[in-house]
């Protein structure tokens, strides 16, 4: 419900401000001309969709398990999948434009996924055949409310505009999914079998803090359509705070039990998105031409 909600206020205030700027907006002839005090300043408003890749970066790793047969303190690692699977963004954008610099606050509702995966192994040594294997992988879903404030060069005043943008953000974490797969491997009967051992899929968010802060920077283009304007851009944002709930580590007893123990963490996300937006003040002078 509180999705839906979401995406109507973005809708309703769309809507609301291009049916004002229809209603106040000239044609104004084609001159050209970029150099009047009238272009130097300007407000943009209009709605932001895309997506985004996530990595998460451990900081202290944690495991249920010890082995008896090796020093290796790396042995029981989880293996991190990159900028594997896609998450969704929607928001807004409200630009404030003064003579190439921009301030820019972007609002927006973002699912952000990482995967990882483990492998652990018992053997007897007095009977090689008699040994198990067991692979995991857990999937985990964050879903943000995001905050981010942005400052935005734009070296050119031409209709196809490139800009380079810096800044930083603050999320409140709304929601938190985690599937955890299990398959072993059994050796003991003298022929391989395999099949899957656990699957737990349950809400996570006890696991995770609710604040997620930290700096982003990245650039786009943007170009005139009609009385819109139309912005490309690719971020890279890095948070700086450990987003694992260390009180709660331990306190699933489903994933504990699996032996799927939380790591401290932080996370990298390349954020590629596209918006669409409208000018707040509106051309009154037919000389000059529409930004």
């Amino acid at each position: 419900m509180k999705h839906t909600f979401f995406w109507l206020s973005l809708f309703t205030v769309l809507l609301m401000v291009q049916e004002e700027a229809s209603a106040q907006l000239r044609k104004p002839k084609k001159s050209g001309n970029y150099r009047d005090p009238f272009f130097d300043t300007q407000w943009w408003i209009g709605l932001r969709l895309g997506t985004n890749f996530t990595k998460a970066k451990p900081v202290e790793r944690y495991s249920a398990y010890t082995s008896t047969q090796t020093t290796d303190t790396d042995a029981f690692d989880k293996d991190y999948q990159g900028f594997g699977k896609g998450g969704v963004l929607g928001g807004l954008e409200m630009t404030f434009y003064f003579k190439g610099i921009c301030l820019s606050f972007q609002p927006d509702y973002r699912r952000q996924e990482f995967t990882y995966k483990n492998y652990y192994a018992w053997g007897d040594p007095a009977n090689p055949t008699n040994a198990y294997e067991i692979s995991s992988t857990t999937q985990n879903r964050l879903d943000y409310i995001h905050l981010p404030l942005l400052v935005r060069y734009e070296p050119l005043k031409g209709r196809l505009r490139p800009y380079i943008q810096a800044g930083g953000y603050y999320a409140n974490l709304m929601a938190a999914y985690k599937a955890y797969t299990a398959s072993t491997t059994d050796h003991s009967s003298g022929t391989a079998s395999t099949y899957i051992s656990e699957e737990i899929i349950s809400g996570s968010r006890d696991l995770y803090i609710r604040s997620n802060w930290g700096w982003i920077a990245g650039g786009g283009v943007s170009y005139p359509v009609g009385n819109f304007r139309l912005a490309a851009d690719v971020t890279y944002r890095r948070n700086t705070n450990n987003i694992t709930n260390v009180a709660n580590r331990y306190e699933n007893e489903r994933y504990t039990g699996a032996g799927d123990i939380a790591d401290d963490i932080k996370l990298r996300n390349i954020t590629v998105s596209f918006a669409l937006l409208v000018p707040l003040r509106y051309i009154s002078k037919n000389d000059f031409n529409a930004r």
